[in-house]
């Protein structure tokens, strides 16, 4: 939570605070429209600093659709390796 703190979306909640019981009280819990401005922001070239602080380098689609539209999640490094990893394995069948 605390690399989050300075990131757009949380500073509007938390106003520069990492307290663990006031995260609880005031972040809750959203939706995918709830956050789609901000989305939709990154996605236009505006820094992804906006909702997470690394550095967003890429998106993954939902595979369901809501509304006829799949949703774009965004996807840090470091998910995006993991993400590379399991695939791999997946498709050597390791874990089939």
């Amino acid at each position: 939570m605390q690399v989050s703190i300075v990131s757009q979306y949380l500073k509007g909640f938390l106003h520069g605070q990492t307290d663990k019981q006031l995260f609880k009280k005031n972040v809750l819990i959203v939706t995918y429209e709830d956050v789609k401005p901000y989305i939709d922001r990154i996605v236009s070239g505006e820094t992804s600093d906006i909702l997470l602080t690394k550095p967003i380098t890429g998106f993954f689609l939902s595979v369901g659709t809501s509304g006829g539209q799949p949703k774009l999640m965004p996807v840090i490094a470091q998910v995006a390796k993991k993400w590379e990893l399991f695939r791999g394995l997946y498709e050597s069948h390791v874990i089939k």
